[in-house]
């Protein structure tokens, strides 16, 4: 018999029961689907530079870098080529602002670019 001055022990126990249950499936889906959208934005943030730094190559006539893990590992950023190497390739470029040059961009926490020394040119 049900007590008017609320819940028995053990409806209590089952209640929580089945919050643990459902608890315990939904937390991994939900860090899934984190990492997921991780990688998701920072794909796209890639390639919205990459279109960015293609269309100032096309309208200023001009050779441009995007380097990665620049200036620091999970940031990358376009740069303008100079055309003298000993500028272009120097190792401090990418601490370096010339004109057109873009702004440092991070990628999201726990995303990493599978190859380190990766450079992609725009003319």
């Amino acid at each position: 018999m049900r007590s008017p001055r609320g819940y028995t022990l053990i409806e209590l126990l089952i209640t929580l029961a089945i919050l643990g249950v459902v608890s315990a499936t939904a937390i991994p889906v939900f860090m899934t689907s984190t990492a997921r959208n991780n990688v998701w934005t920072a794909s796209e943030t890639i390639g919205a530079q990459i279109r960015q730094t293609r269309l100032k190559a096309i309208s200023r006539n001009t050779t441009f870098q995007i380097r990665f893990d620049c200036p620091a590992a999970g940031q990358f950023r376009s740069l303008v080529m100079t055309g003298d190497t000993a500028i272009d390739n120097h190792t401090q470029r990418c601490n370096q602002f010339r004109d057109y040059d873009s702004g440092v961009f991070a990628l999201p926490t726990a995303t990493a670019y599978a190859d380190t020394d990766l450079r992609l040119q725009v003319t």
